[in-house]
């Protein structure tokens, strides 16, 4: 909810403007795996993003307003199928009211959003077609007992259940202190949560979760003292199992993923090493890892998809490194090697942020701030093709 607060700040000094390459679009597409969460698009930067066979779904920088990407006619719009629509009033059927954490699931959309025609603060878990029509409650989340209690950082829809990460800043006893939790409750009418973690900690915290077959694993990471514990949790069973534990004071901690064979993997740096472990044995194995280089970001590379991806900027140029899990280079060199089409002057300059990708594509977002207002842009950089970028839709406020 720390991003939404900022959000509404700066949707109080810039005007909304409006949305380019809109376009009526009729759907009948299944996801890609569609009881499953899209770990590769679970970066915890508040970007939204979903894939299908046929098209991409997400929400703007400021998460007001449902797009949508067509792979066969390469088109792009607001995710509303009312031609009438201009596309700038809450009556849209694509508004979603500072809607986010977006998931395609069993072939419907859901997303997490306060109601634009009722005055309580609550939020609520809504459903709708893929074409963004028959939206509907689906479940409601008490103001005070829910987003205050919890902050929920993310929402992610796994085979049944909705999953909530949250962090929020108390005082414990007079300390300031941090209580990190990760809920689980039912698709179904229910109304109870399951508590999968509940952890008050005074220092830096950090849990980065992934879903995976009916298995929730998650990477408990703190800087104060440097540790890091690998959980794993049984849907089914509703039991943990720890799976490793480290304190080395000499490490880094950085990312973490697991694949589809339920393999986990980790990465960090390391006595002046960029490093990605797995998890083999009860043990960390070094799978390959590079010198950390001089550069104004530190190499620590993001995991997912099944790709490490290191990123640098180096006199004011972006550059990239991918490799998937077995250390095999699929890029390396400039993160923009060629012009934007549709993205006006040099990207190098826009702020950036990875929202995932897998072994044919990164998924990024540029965007900037300027007295003229707020730009962005979802890219997709084809891995296959020497990057070349797609703009999947864009936002100016």
């Amino acid at each position: 909810m720390k991003k939404r607060l900022i959000v509404l700040l700066l949707a109080l000094c810039f005007a909304f403007v409006g949305c380019k390459n809109q376009k009526t679009q009729e759907y009948s597409d299944t996801p890609i795996s569609s009881l499953d969460a899209q770990n590769q698009f679970v970066v915890m930067n508040g970007f939204n993003i979903q894939e299908t066979e046929k098209f991409f779904f997400g929400c703007g920088l400021l998460e007001n307003y449902l797009h949508y990407y067509d792979k066969e006619s390469h088109t792009s719009g607001i995710l509303c199928a009312d031609p009438s629509c201009t596309h700038d009033t809450e009556s849209c059927w694509a508004y979603v009211e500072e809607g986010s954490n977006l998931s395609c699931y069993d072939g419907k959309l859901y997303f997490v959003a306060r109601d634009a025609q009722s005055e309580s603060n609550d939020y609520y878990l809504w459903r709708s077609d893929l074409t963004g029509t028959n939206r509907e409650r689906v479940k409601r989340f008490d103001f005070l007992n829910v987003i205050v209690a919890y902050n929920p950082q993310r929402f992610v829809i796994h085979r049944g259940n909705l999953y909530i990460l949250g962090s929020n800043a108390i005082v414990d006893a007079g300390d300031p202190k941090n209580r990190i939790t990760l809920l689980s409750i039912p698709l179904d009418g229910s109304e109870e949560f399951t508590t999968i973690l509940d952890r008050t900690v005074s220092d830096s915290f950090e849990v980065i979760p992934r879903f995976v077959e009916n298995k929730v694993y998650y990477a408990e990471k703190s800087s104060f003292p440097n540790t890091i514990k690998l959980v794993s949790y049984d849907i089914a069973g509703k039991n943990t199992q720890t799976l490793w534990e480290g304190n080395d004071s000499d490490c880094v901690w950085g990312d973490f993923w697991v694949t589809e064979e339920e393999q986990c993997y980790l990465s960090g740096m390391s006595h002046g090493e960029s490093v990605v472990w797995k998890l083999e044995g009860g043990e960390l194995v070094k799978v390959f890892s590079r010198e950390v280089g001089n550069t104004e970001e530190p190499w620590i590379p993001h995991l997912f998809g099944g790709l490490a991806v290191w990123s640098s900027y180096e006199s004011e140029v972006r550059y990239i490194s991918v490799k998937d899990l077995q250390g095999r280079t699929l890029y390396e060199g400039k993160l923009f090697p060629q012009t934007v089409p549709g993205v006006p002057g040099d990207p190098n300059k826009y702020q950036w942020g990875i929202v995932g990708g897998d072994g044919e594509k990164l998924i990024v977002n540029l965007h900037s701030f300027s007295e003229q207002g707020i730009t962005s842009y979802m890219l997709s950089l084809d891995l296959r093709d020497n990057l070349k970028p797609t703009v999947l839709w864009s936002d100016k406020f």
